[in-house]
């Protein structure tokens, strides 16, 4: 395995004047610039996409009923009816029969929009609006039409229509009222964001309970590559995939490390090599050859070379924090990650390949943004594989993001975003249409969180809008209520049971990003001490009943951070003289908690706490100077071995601090 230099901390890459904008972004924005232009949730290429969809149709409908009136067979001229929508070639030869069939067609078509959306299979619409047009050209052979036909197909087409002009017309009417009274209060609340300070980082210490939580997410990074159990295992297409549980699993377990053990190592980082290793295995890959087979047609199964967001972009960004926090350079050797879609189905890629393929395809989309499932593009996928895009340049000296960063926020502004500032979860890539109402500020918190780094504004726009229209405080029950929420912020995301667990956590996140600590702790409270209370294992670990180890995820990221520090852990990492320096390299982690571990690049600073029972506990350092002599504050010594390792044993009774110190020549 090669060791490159690692290029980690502040000032550790060529885009280090960004740096302070993103830890300290009130020196650098104006309140204007928090507010919803004029631009937002109108671009062109938005435009272009509805527009061409529309003459398209139009196109269709009109082929539709000229075929009704100009051609002479029944069949063709039923057929040509279908083309208006799916079963509307049945009218043509009315019956019971035809009209279930119309029936059925009609139920059809938005449960096939439903497949298309969910798995990227858009064979299944079209195959239920050809399907008909054969069916009902078969069913009118030798038969006289129903001249009356069209008028019944027109008239629904007009009153559909029409209904849906109306709810688009004030869904844009409400959206742009709703931009004036955020720009309205917008001035007020954005100050206010930036009242707090960073923590010292040579000073962080994390608390016991949630040392518990964190224990949990090792314990099911750790688990054998076929060992599913405690995992949310639903299906590999959606929200549930167990490669959203697994690149969480990384997540988590680097934002501790980055910001309370920057210098441990040990079964944290196996936890996380585990994780990364088991999101490339069949079972979790190999719904991409049903996407590609059904979204795409096409025999080319890579998950990696083109869309498919939703690993390359979790994944970088799982690499690019794992090879930060730790100095390990083994991802970046050719054909290091094989992606296994079936047995003798094996693409083999490197953190390189990966980070290079993120930025192709965002560079050959018409939206810069780019798919998820087969031609839907997802706001939160795209922004969490820019959080990986710029973990990587941060770790590997690059400025690749930064030189799309332009693109990449003109088109989520433009073309990911409403008229009233409001991100959107998904917009289709052939048609420029969203779904409305998928998803309300749970989504659009998710994507804020890594945001916060990539476009400042936005992210503290959304965190605002939040806490004054969808937080309440409750005066008589001491607790923050959710309001406004919609369609699939009502589930956990992780398992699609019904909850309010997912936006509690993802506020709780979002807030603790933003520092206002007081939000998120009341949220976890509410959490903690309601129908998702906690739940002791045996090991002594602690979760949330019945949350999704996704959404569980982001609560535990919840409990970890302060102001600015994801942004931090991503921007800037560790300290380098804490990859480099001493590490605390092996211990038992289900006894030994560590609260702290931090290098001044020659000594170690541990703060430790016992698991279920106190006791003497063995701990080996790593990375020492061979044959330097280092004393503890416990009152022994010992010399490193010639691999810059020493063994120490400690007894551990509650908080127990521990300092290794190198003796002087």
């Amino acid at each position: 395995m090669s060791k490159e230099p690692l290029l980690s901390g502040p000032g550790a890459n060529s885009a280090a004047a960004f740096t302070d904008k993103f830890i300290n972004p009130q020196n650098h924005f104006t309140i204007r610039d928090y507010l919803v232009s004029p631009e937002t949730g109108r671009g062109s290429v938005t435009f272009y996409k509805q527009t061409r969809t529309k003459l398209q149709y139009i196109v269709l409908v009109g082929l539709g009923f000229a075929g009704f009136y100009k051609l002479e067979c029944s069949s063709l001229r039923a057929a040509s009816l279908s083309l208006v929508f799916p079963g509307a070639g049945y009218v043509a030869t009315p019956s019971a029969l035809n009209w279930s069939l119309l029936g059925a067609a009609l139920f059809l078509l938005p449960v096939s929009f439903f497949c298309w959306f969910a798995s990227g299979a858009i064979t299944i619409p079209i195959l239920v609006y050809a399907i008909p047009i054969g069916l009902s050209a078969y069913l009118a052979r030798g038969k006289e039409v129903w001249v009356n036909a069209p008028y019944v197909v027109g008239a629904f087409l007009v009153v559909f229509f029409s209904i849906v002009t109306l709810i688009s017309s004030r869904l844009q009417s409400a959206a742009q009222e709703k931009a004036k009274k955020r720009n309205a209060y917008l001035p007020k609340l954005i100050p206010e964001l930036y009242e707090k300070k960073r923590l010292p980082e040579d000073d962080r210490e994390i608390d016991v309970k949630t040392l518990r939580f964190l224990q949990y997410y090792i314990e099911l990074g750790l688990q054998d590559v076929d060992d599913w159990s405690n995992f949310n295992d639903v299906d590999q297409f959606q929200t549930a995939s167990l490669r959203y549980q697994l690149y969480e699993i990384v997540y988590s377990l680097a934002t501790y490390q980055a910001i309370y053990a920057p210098s441990l190592r040990g079964k944290i980082c196996e936890s996380m090599r585990n994780s990364i290793e088991k999101s490339l295995t069949s079972k979790v890959m190999g719904y991409w050859k049903w996407e590609s087979l059904l979204g795409k047609w096409t025999l080319d199964w890579d998950p990696i070379k083109k869309d498919n967001i939703m690993v390359s972009g979790y994944i970088l960004k799982a690499l690019a924090l794992y090879t930060g926090n730790t100095g390990d350079m083994r991802y970046t050797e050719p054909d290091s990650l094989p992606f296994q879609i079936t047995k003798n189905a094996v693409y083999k890629h490197d953190i390189h390949s990966i980070n290079k393929y993120v930025l192709r395809n965002w560079d050959d989309s018409q939206f810069c943004i780019y798919p998820c499932e087969p031609n839907w593009n997802y706001t939160a996928c795209n922004v969490i594989a820019a959080a990986g895009a710029v973990g990587y340049d941060r770790v590997f000296n690059q400025s690749n993001f930064d030189k799309r960063r332009g693109r990449f926020l003109k088109h989520l502004k433009e073309d990911m975003c409403d008229e009233s500032g409001t991100l959107l979860p998904i917009k289709s890539t052939f048609t420029g249409f969203t779904i409305p109402g998928i998803l309300g500020p749970v989504g659009e918190s998710v994507s804020a969180v890594d945001t916060a780094f990539i476009d400042v504004p936005t992210s503290a726009r959304v965190w605002s809008v939040i806490k004054h229209e969808n937080l309440e405080f409750d005066s008589s029950t001491g607790n923050y209520k959710t309001k406004g929420l919609s369609g699939a912020d009502y589930i956990d995301m992780g398992s699609y049971k019904p909850s309010n667990g997912t936006a509690l956590l993802t506020f709780a996140f979002l807030a603790s990003e933003y520092g206002d600590s007081d939000i998120a702790e009341n949220l976890l409270k509410q959490v903690d001490e309601g129908e998702n209370g906690i739940e002791e294992l045996p090991t002594g670990s602690y979760r949330n009943k019945g949350i999704s180890v996704w959404v569980g995820g982001f609560g535990l990221r919840a409990r970890l951070i302060r102001f600015r520090d994801w942004t931090n852990t991503v921007v800037n990492g560790p300290p380098k003289q804490c990859v480099n320096g001493p590490v605390l390299d092996a211990y038992d982690f289900q006894n030994v908690l560590v609260a702290k571990a931090y290098s001044n690049g020659e000594d170690l600073d541990l703060v430790l706490h016992n698991g279920r029972s106190p006791g003497n506990f063995t701990l080996r350092l790593a990375q020492l100077t061979p044959g330097s002599t280092y004393k503890t504050s416990t009152g022994s010594s010992f010399v490193a071995d010639s691999n810059g390792t020493g063994i120490i044993s400690v007894n551990i009774n509650g908080r127990t601090p521990v300092y290794v110190e190198k003796e002087k020549a």
